[in-house]
């Protein structure tokens, strides 16, 4: 009887789905193995489950004779599983629908609440979408090649200038707002984000450039008073570029700038030539491949810190230059260290928007 109970075991196989219940049949094999006289440890290893479900099953059997699971306590689960794959389907296709849309489409009966919970292992939360510019097919086409060309000639890329525009305003908003403060300091008065509804007072546009660990002069655009709306212009650009740049010639070789109208017109191409100066190729719409695009929330952060008083500053001429002289304070009070860590990310940049394949990447 023992032997025909022993065989009986061995051709049931204790594999089972990870936290689904033992079928009746595999609950036989397990008793087939505790009459064989192997103990309830080995079992449980055999049927890779507990002790504890070992030894309730033994004992269910001698009191009951019974070796169906019994019926689980409390209301069943409003969604089935196939129901759950559905959902999970159907959400991966629509990324941006809104959990109520999802009951509607569906046409679940049940809360947004329980919806949340039961999808909680695939979905844990909502994303905010990430703020990008838009490209197309061909912009994504551009900015691939421009890094597989790139990723092939690191060392002389990491010594390229990159420059840019950035224009600094008086009002008081902080993007960022985050403070050391206690649970009940939230509405402190000095502690709170201050944000304005008006328009600032000053607004001055700068343009700076690093390369390595050094960084150019960071310099006031002037507008030029010949152009449309007196905006700016070639000139305003070349102006910039001359007392800016042409003093920093010796720590570089090779000169990045965006497409920009200023930057690409003939006067602009030829004033670079002129001096020496090599341009290089830039895809359009490529912000995060430009390491120095991270270096104006940080000058603007230090100019909060040494002169937060800037704020307060009017609209008159002197206010203007005041503005200028503490936005050269804050430039030159950045770290050498962060001018290099910017530098070095170059290389870094190049790489996350190979593995986009010229898309969307996280800088």
């Amino acid at each position: 009887m023992a032997s025909e109970e022993r065989s009986f075991g061995s051709e049931i196989s204790g594999n089972r789905q990870f936290n689904h219940e033992f079928t009746p049949v595999q609950r036989a094999a397990i008793m087939a193995e505790l009459r064989a006289g192997k103990s309830q440890r080995t079992v449980a290893a055999n049927f890779n489950t507990t002790q504890g479900t070992i030894s309730k099953t033994k004992k269910r059997w001698e009191e009951e004779e019974i070796l169906q699971s019994r019926a689980r306590k409390g209301r069943p689960k409003k969604l089935t599983a196939l129901q759950i794959v559905r959902i999970n389907s159907f959400i991966n296709r629509h990324r941006e629908i809104t959990w109520n849309d999802v009951l509607l489409e569906l046409g679940l009966d049940v809360s947004i609440r329980t919806l949340k919970r039961r999808l909680q292992s695939y979905w844990r939360r909502k994303w905010r979408s990430k703020r990008r510019i838009k490209l197309s097919e061909e912009d994504a086409k551009a900015r691939l090649k421009h890094c597989e060309f790139w990723l092939h000639h690191l060392d002389d890329y990491i010594q390229i200038c990159f420059s840019d525009e950035v224009t600094v305003q008086n009002a008081p908003n902080n993007p960022d707002g985050w403070v050391f403060r206690r649970p009940n300091e939230r509405y402190r008065k000095d502690l709170v984000n201050i944000q304005s509804h008006g328009k600032a007072c000053q607004s001055v546009m700068f343009w700076g450039a690093i390369a390595g660990t050094n960084r150019s002069y960071i310099i006031p655009m002037i507008r030029d008073p010949a152009a449309k709306k007196g905006g700016y212009s070639s000139w305003s650009y070349r102006k910039a570029l001359t007392e800016g740049l042409l003093p920093f010639l010796d720590e570089f070789e090779l000169f990045q700038q965006d497409n920009a109208r200023v930057h690409i017109a003939k006067a602009t191409i030829d004033w670079l030539l002129l001096h020496g100066i090599i341009p290089i190729n830039w895809p359009a719409h490529s912000p995060d491949l430009n390491p120095i695009e991270h270096i104006w929330k940080a000058l603007k952060a230090k100019l909060r810190r040494i002169h937060p008083e800037y704020i307060k500053l009017g609209k008159s001429e002197a206010h203007r230059k005041l503005l200028i002289k503490w936005i050269q304070e804050a430039w030159e009070a950045l770290p050498d260290h962060l001018i290099l860590k910017l530098t070095k990310s170059a290389q870094n940049r190049l790489r996350a928007c190979m593995r986009a394949r010229g898309w969307y990447t996280k800088y």
